[in-house]
C-alpha cells in the first residue's frame, strides 16, 4: 500500500491501545473531570504541544502536519480533485490488511482517537501525494511510488512554500507556517495524542488536574501567585544552570531551544505553574522551622522518602494473560547475560519491555527512593539491594517479572535543599488526597 507516513504509522500495532474515545460532540469536550473542575481536550492538546514538541513524538507529528498542508496547497493550486472510488478502494485494501493481522479498522481508528471521516481525508491526501509525485518526478501511472521519492518531493515543496518550524520565528500559539498558512499549536498536540499510549496521556492529564486543584486550594487559603512569583521561578532555574559548570554558559533559552521549545512554552506550561504553586502554597502550609523539627523527630522516616535515591532502569515482561508468569521469568533469565552495560540494557528495554511508558524512555524509572507509592515494595527492595552497574536477577513485579539496572546512587539533600524536598513531598501527598477526594475521572480514556 502506498500511503503517507502517518498512514503507515497507523497500520502498525501500538504497544498499548487507548480506550476508544468516540466522536467529540459538544458534550464530550472533556478529557478529564473532577468535582468542581475539568480539562478540555483543547487545553490538553495545547499542553502536550508545549511540553513535548521538541521530542521525537512531537517532531514526527509536526512533520506529518507540514506534509499534509503542503499536499493540500498543491492540490488547490493545481485544481486536483479526489476520486471517491479510488479512496474507497484504498480504504478497503487497508481494512483487509488489518483483518489479516487480526484487527478491525473501526477499533483501530478509535484506539487512535480518529474518526472514519478523518481517516478518509488522510487516504485522499496519500493518493494525492502519489499523483503529485508521479507528475513532478516522471513516474509512470500504476508504477509504485518509492518512499524516497516522496521524501524528495516533500523536501522540494518545503523550499517552494518556505516552511518555518523554528519556534523563535513563530507566534506562541503556532507550531509551523507553510507559505501564508499557520498551523495552530493545539493541532500539533492533537496529532501527538494519537500516538501516545493511555498511561502517558493519563499522566499529563493528572498533572493538569493537579494544577487546577492546587489553584483552588490556594484560593481557599487566600494565597495568590502573581507575576513576581513566576519571574522568581524562572530566575531560580537560571541560577541552577549557572551552578552547573559542566553546561558551560548555556542560557535557559538555549537549553529550551535544544528541546525544541521556547521560554513561552516553558512558562505557559502547567508543569511550570504547578511548581510555582507547590512552592508558594507549600511555604504557607509547611514553614521551615516546622519541617526542620519534624526531620529531627522522624529522621529515618524522612530519609527513606527524600534521602539517598537510585536511578533505576527496568525491562518488564507481562505474565498472564499474555503468558504464564514462569515463562516470563525464564525469558528474562535467558536474556540477562546479553545485557552487559547501561547502553545495551536501555536498547533492549526500549525494544522488548512491555511497560509502554518506561519502554519509551529506554526503561528509565527515574530516581527512586526506598519508600515510594508509585512502585511495589518488591521492586524497590530489589533496586536497593542491586549492585551498581549490574543487571539484577529477575524480580517478580506487578503481574509480571522485571530485570533491573541501577546506574547511579544520588545522596540525599541537606540544609535548604532538604527542606525544599520535604515540602515537595508533603505537597505531593496533599495532591494525592485532593485527587482522590475530588473523584478524578479520565472521560475520553475510559477512566
Amino acid at each position: 500500500m502506498h500511503t503517507l507516513p502517518i498512514l503507515l504509522a497507523l497500520a502498525l500495532p501500538r504497544q498499548e491501545p487507548a480506550t476508544p474515545m468516540g466522536p467529540q460532540a459538544p458534550a464530550e469536550r472533556y478529557a478529564a473531570v473532577f468535582d468542581g473542575g475539568s480539562v478540555l481536550w483543547e487545553e490538553f492538546h495545547h499542553e502536550l504541544a508545549r511540553r513535548y514538541r521538541g521530542r521525537p513524538v512531537g517532531q514526527k507529528a509536526l512533520e506529518h502536519l507540514v506534509e499534509r498542508v503542503l499536499v493540500e496547497i498543491e492540490c488547490e493550486e493545481r485544481d486536483l480533485h479526489f476520486d471517491p472510488a479510488r479512496t474507497q478502494a484504498r480504504i478497503a485494501e487497508f481494512r483487509r490488511q488489518l483483518e489479516q493481522a487480526g484487527h478491525r479498522l473501526e477499533q483501530h481508528l478509535a484506539d487512535r482517537h480518529m474518526e472514519l471521516d478523518e481517516f478518509r481525508a488522510l487516504v485522499e491526501l496519500s493518493i494525492a501525494t502519489e499523483d503529485l509525485v508521479r507528475k513532478d518526478l516522471g513516474i509512470a501511472a500504476g508504477e509504485r511510488v518509492p518512499p524516497e521519492k516522496i521524501a524528495l518531493w516533500q523536501k522540494e515543496m518545503r523550499k517552494r512554500h518556505a516552511v518555518v518550524t523554528d519556534p523563535r520565528e513563530l507566534p506562541t500559539d503556532r507550531c509551523a507556517k507553510v507559505g501564508d498558512r499557520e498551523i495552530p499549536l493545539s493541532r500539533l498536540g492533537e496529532v501527538m495524542a494519537q500516538s501516545l499510549v493511555t498511561g502517558d496521556k493519563e499522566r499529563v492529564l493528572r498533572d493538569m488536574c493537579a494544577y487546577r486543584l492546587l489553584r483552588a486550594k490556594a484560593a481557599d487559603l487566600g494565597v495568590q501567585v502573581g507575576r513576581a512569583d513566576l519571574e522568581a521561578e524562572v530566575q531560580a532555574r537560571r541560577d541552577e544552570l549557572a551552578e552547573r559548570p559542566e553546561l558551560g554558559k548555556v542560557s535557559l533559552e538555549d537549553l529550551l531551544l535544544a528541546e525544541g521549545r521556547t521560554l513561552a512554552d516553558y512558562v505557559d506550561g502547567e508543569v511550570f505553574r504547578t511548581n510555582v504553586l507547590v512552592r508558594v502554597l507549600g511555604e504557607k502550609l509547611h514553614p521551615t522551622a516546622d519541617l526542620e523539627a519534624d526531620f529531627r523527630d522522624r529522621t529515618v522516616w524522612w530519609q527513606e522518602r527524600i534521602g539517598p535515591s537510585r536511578r533505576v532502569y527496568r525491562l518488564w515482561l507481562q505474565g498472564k494473560p499474555k503468558r504464564e508468569p514462569e515463562q516470563a521469568r525464564k525469558l528474562l533469565v535467558e536474556l540477562r547475560p546479553k545485557l552487559a552495560g547501561k547502553n545495551l540494557f536501555q536498547a533492549y528495554a526500549r525494544k522488548l519491555s512491555e511497560d509502554p511508558s518506561s519502554a519509551n524512555l529506554a526503561g528509565d524509572l527515574g530516581l527512586l527512593h526506598r519508600r515510594e507509592t508509585r512502585y511495589p515494595e518488591e521492586l524497590l527492595e530489589a533496586a536497593f539491594k542491586a549492585p551498581i552497574g549490574v543487571v539484577s536477577e529477575p524480580v517478580e513485579d506487578t503481574g509480571g517479572w522485571s530485570l533491573l539496572f541501577v546506574s547511579d546512587v544520588v545522596p540525599g539533600p541537606d540544609g535548604d535543599a532538604r527542606v525544599t524536598a520535604m515540602r515537595r513531598y508533603l505537597m505531593s501527598e496533599l495532591l494525592a488526597e485532593l485527587i482522590k477526594a475530588k473523584d478524578l475521572r479520565f472521560v475520553g480514556l475510559g477512566g
